[in-house]
């Protein structure tokens, strides 16, 4: 398969090495999330079921944070995102300007990639139809992800190292 082609026309057509690594990015994001939550990281005001707070996180961390070299790769080369304009799903650049810091640009791009595996609208889209991009976005992404468990001393929940 040329970098040219999708990979997402059919599950059949999935490579095995390029669902691995969704598969990866996808259970590693979970986990993240999940360390979030068992250490205090939590959405509070009308919810009721248990969510993440990536706002909260931000806030803890935001002055202790450095980009790794694959989190300054991904802020320099974004995914671009889904949105809806004149009643119908569009794509846009992710204008990086509005974001406070380097954090939460990573932690916007992180669930942007996030997004995309899960929600679908990949077909003629450069990020999702080059093959090489979607690697190289889900790639760096798994690499931050890591960072920022060890940053914030979430690796415990983030691996189930409970020894």
């Amino acid at each position: 398969m040329t970098s040219q082609q999708s990979y997402f026309r059919s599950p059949q057509e999935i490579p095995d090495d390029f669902r691995e690594l969704c598969m990866e990015f996808i259970f590693l994001f979970s986990r993240f999330e999940y360390a979030l939550k068992e250490n205090g990281f939590l959405r509070s005001g009308k919810y009721k079921n248990a969510e993440p707070s990536w706002k909260k996180f931000v806030e803890e961390y935001d002055s202790t944070y450095s980009p790794s070299a694959e989190a300054r790769e991904l802020i320099n080369n974004p995914p671009e995102r889904q949105v809806v304009r004149d009643g119908s799903c569009q794509w846009e650049k992710i204008d990086l300007t509005n974001f406070s810091s380097d954090l939460n640009k990573v932690v916007f791009i992180l669930k942007t990639i996030r997004s995309h595996l899960f929600h679908g609208g990949k077909n003629s889209h450069p990020d999702w139809d080059n093959s090489e991009k979607a690697a190289f976005l889900i790639r760096n992404a798994i690499s931050v992800l890591g960072n920022l468990a060890g940053l914030s001393d979430l690796e415990r929940d983030y691996w189930r190292n409970y020894y």
